[in-house]
């Protein structure tokens, strides 16, 4: 039952389509646009979840998550993984990474307030397609503030379905917090590695500083990998968690 809900979530939550009425986001300097296509929730006063804002002459793009702001996707109304429900404020790439290919991935982020709860994403190399419910390659969050990144491993999979979708490890060692941070711009950079079918590594480096290097993760070889980012957390744990994201790059070689 567990796995069927999980499956459920995957299958619901990261479309291969982007929905009619889904509202889309791009900027002169990103190579992608991004879209929510599960939605987004209510505001909850006068405050958006998700909006455009500037620094000069330049613009970001903004995401405010408070308690109780429970996501759209089929499953985050439901109890699980040791959750009563999940917040999400979360937007997905307008199309896929390549496989048996490169993909470096860079985007600034600046944090500015909150991610001092339990197992806050920011950002995902997802993986989905149809009748393949695979977990996300990888996953970059705070955890009590702390940063943890999650590679996947020991998935096994064929072109059409996943035999064993496998569990995520964390392969950062750093003390990275983010109180360090807050409202000073983040550059990370995220070297993708998927030549080997179904097996690949991930190198991250955040303002230069090289936080993980040819970490392993496995991928299931019947899903299309994509990248996510926003919030999106266990719900009823967490305060007020803000952040905004520029410069989305993504190449591929």
């Amino acid at each position: 039952m567990k796995l069927l809900t999980y499956a459920l979530c995957c299958l619901t939550a990261f479309s291969l389509t982007k929905p009619a009425a889904a509202q889309s986001y791009n900027d002169k300097d990103w190579t992608t646009a991004v879209f929510a296509n599960c939605g987004l929730p209510d505001p909850k006063g006068d405050v958006p979840v998700v909006e455009w804002t500037r620094t000069g002459q330049d613009r970001k793009l903004s995401f405010t998550l408070q308690n109780g702001q429970v996501g759209t996707c089929f499953t985050d109304a439901t109890a699980r993984h040791r959750a009563p429900y999940w917040e999400r404020a979360e937007v997905r790439q307008d199309g896929n990474l390549r496989l048996d290919a490169v993909n470096t991935i860079s985007f600034e982020a600046t944090f500015q307030s909150g991610f001092q709860g339990k197992r806050e994403s920011f950002f995902q190399i997802h993986n989905w397609g149809q009748s393949c419910d695979a977990y996300p390659p990888l996953m970059l969050k705070f955890h009590r503030g702390a940063l943890q990144v999650m590679a996947l491993r020991g998935v096994k999979s064929t072109a059409q379905r996943v035999m064993r979708q496998g569990r995520h490890r964390n392969v950062v060692s750093n003390d990275f917090q983010v109180a360090d941070h807050y409202g000073k711009p983040i550059r990370f950079r995220i070297v993708f590695e998927t030549k080997e079918q179904g097996q690949g590594t991930m190198s991250l480096f955040a303002n230069d500083i090289q936080l993980v290097k040819d970490a392993r993760l496995g991928f299931a070889i019947c899903a299309k990998p994509h990248i996510k980012f926003g919030i999106y957390r266990p719900g009823g744990s967490s305060g007020t968690s803000q952040v905004a994201f520029d410069d989305l790059v993504i190449a591929s070689h």
